[in-house]
């Protein structure tokens, strides 16, 4: 027995006007269920054509209104705009963080070598000071001799 289609491409594309491309609107529109509303969306090109045209639509919509904001002079309006469509002339902003522990104090980070062949753990020595975070030892012969 063949598998009959329950509804039309064309049923599909006159529900999908005026929906902002909103699965839940189009299948209330048909009517039948959201999955088989979306599932007919993604098999059949003339719905999917249909379906992206009106969520394009509602997109040119709502730049359309940003635009009307920003002749408004809406501030947040134009720092939006400016800080997405504008970035190629500068317009962005950008975030600076500072990392510090408890009370501005330096992070302390611990570091455990595990050796899962032997199952030994150790913890890694701390650096005694500053000079050891450049990469200077305090102690160079501490270390494994190379050579």
């Amino acid at each position: 027995m063949a598998n009959k289609l329950q509804f039309t491409a064309a049923q599909f594309i006159e529900a999908i006007k005026g929906t902002g491309g909103v699965i839940s609107l189009i299948a209330k529109k048909i009517p039948c269920e959201w999955h088989t509303a979306a599932r007919y969306i993604a098999n059949f090109p003339t719905i999917q054509q249909a379906y992206n045209d009106e969520v394009e639509s509602i997109l040119d919509m709502a730049e359309a209104q940003l635009f009307n904001a920003v002749k408004g002079g809406d501030f947040p309006a134009i720092k939006y705009l400016l800080s997405t469509k504008g970035k190629k002339r500068g317009y962005y902003e950008k975030q600076e963080h500072e990392l510090g522990g408890k009370d501005g104090q330096p992070i302390e980070i611990g570091i455990k070598l595990v050796d899962y062949r032997t199952g030994i753990t150790e913890t890694a020595p701390r650096p005694k000071s500053d000079s050891s975070a450049s990469g200077q030892d305090e102690n160079p012969g501490d270390g494994p001799e190379m050579g």
